[in-house]
């Protein structure tokens, strides 16, 4: 390899002075501005450039990789070298510049010399090939384009034809079925509920909306266990605490309890908080105690509740209210379980809200059960346009209903309920019937 440097005032000029110094194949390995002369830092900028040029014979190059490489350059590189064959080679004295012009062949015309060099110096030889490269891409991309043209005129490929879908089943054209849903039952508690009636009626009395919604009615009373409230006087010494979610009215439902038992004729109630997490549950508390002349009890520990009840043993009727746990606080059930535990003869009255989802009330009783919940009470009844949530919950709680409420009214809105009075509320009587 032979490598000269070349000091020119700018680029054209230094690339004039090596193509005429080692050919059109030279390479420039660098480049530097220097300043020359006496004057050192103050002398005229100098461009100086390192360049090169390989008069070696080529070597024999590998066959191409079957991957790497562009095919089309490797094609017009071995058209050129087969016509090169059959040009006589020039003597080993001659220029480069020489060289290069008797190897062309006749076939082939150099493009004209553009007046801006490409820095890294391409070959006349490689210009060749890649005019070639573009001419066979142009007919690449226009036989592409055609081959799209074509694909686009087809007609889509059909796909197989839907499934029809299948007719709405039998159960949901079931006029009794209808009727069910229509209050707000399950559709498992609809199928169930429905298939039993049909066993049990005759052909003329499914057709008779009157008697199919009269049984149904009866059916449901039989499906939900309930234990009525006994607030008589009569009905012994009671000690009830209610207990559940924030917000679904344990306090008001409590001073409606304690209302309707002295409206059956006993004064002897007591009150007790162990809400001591809300000031205001413990003032509303107080102020029902005054206006119903009962005492009332502020506890704080399970030792100061069983002081509680035993200061109050001889009262009828003594009611708990606790504070609001949220389902999914396990450690606050199991506290509330162990503020109860201290006398078993307390019933413990779980209270739910009737416009709640479903899901969060099934899930509420389930949260619970370590508390040994004995009765389920619902509220908020007047807020619900249906009432088929009582059933689909109390199929799958233990605890039976004891009573419901269906306002704020102390004590005017609290439902001691029956079997009737309960079949009545989820089916109410009298809508839609025919004779």
């Amino acid at each position: 390899m032979q490598v000269k440097i070349f000091e020119s005032p700018d680029m054209a000029t230094g690339l004039k002075m090596i193509r005429r110094e080692l050919g059109p194949d030279a390479m420039i390995l660098s480049t530097r501005t220097i300043r020359n002369g006496k004057l050192g830092l103050l002398g005229k900028p100098v461009l100086e450039i390192t360049a090169a040029v390989d008069n070696r014979a080529p070597e024999p190059q590998p066959p191409p990789s079957p991957v790497f490489g562009n095919p089309l350059r490797r094609t017009a590189q071995r058209a050129y070298e087969q016509h090169s064959t059959t040009v006589d080679q020039p003597p080993a004295s001659d220029a480069p510049t020489v060289a290069l012009e008797k190897k062309r062949a006749p076939w082939f015309t150099p493009p004209p010399l553009q007046p801006q060099v490409e820095v890294n110096n391409v070959g006349v030889t490689e210009q060749a090939a890649m005019a070639q490269e573009l001419n066979a891409l142009k007919e690449m991309v226009a036989g592409l384009s055609g081959e799209i043209s074509r694909m686009a005129t087809q007609p889509p490929p059909q796909s197989p034809p839907a499934a029809a879908a299948p007719d709405p089943a039998p159960a949901g054209r079931d006029p009794l079925v209808n009727y069910l849903s229509g209050h707000g039952v399950a559709p498992e508690n609809c199928a169930t509920i429905a298939a039993f009636a049909k066993e049990s009626l005759s052909f003329a009395d499914l057709s008779r909306p009157a008697v199919y919604q009269s049984f149904l009615r009866r059916a449901i009373a039989d499906f939900l266990p309930i234990a009525p409230l006994d607030l008589s006087p009569q009905g012994g010494k009671r000690r009830l605490a209610l207990v559940g979610p924030t917000g679904v009215g344990k306090t008001t439902t409590l001073a409606k309890l304690a209302a309707a038992f002295l409206a059956a004729g006993s004064g002897s109630i007591a009150l007790i908080t162990i809400d001591t997490y809300r000031i205001a549950a413990v003032e509303q508390l107080k102020v029902y105690g005054e206006i119903m002349r009962v005492p009332v009890e502020v506890v704080i520990s399970p030792a100061h509740l069983q002081a509680a009840l035993e200061k109050h043993r001889e009262r009828d009727l003594i009611l708990i209210d606790t504070a609001g746990r949220s389902p999914r606080d396990a450690i606050s059930i199991e506290e509330l379980a162990s503020f109860l535990a201290v006398d078993a003869t307390v019933e413990k009255h779980l209270v739910l809200s009737a416009v709640a989802r479903e899901s969060e009330l099934l899930e509420t009783v389930e949260r619970f059960r370590p508390v040994g919940i004995d009765r389920t009470i619902f509220t908020k009844i007047d807020e619900c346009g249906s009432l088929g949530v009582l059933l689909n919950v109390q199929i799958r709680n233990p605890a039976p209903l004891s009573c419901l409420t269906n306002g704020q009214r102390v004590p005017e809105d609290l439902l001691l309920i029956d079997h009737e009075t309960l079949s009545g509320l989820i089916l109410p009587p009298g809508e839609g019937s025919q004779s």
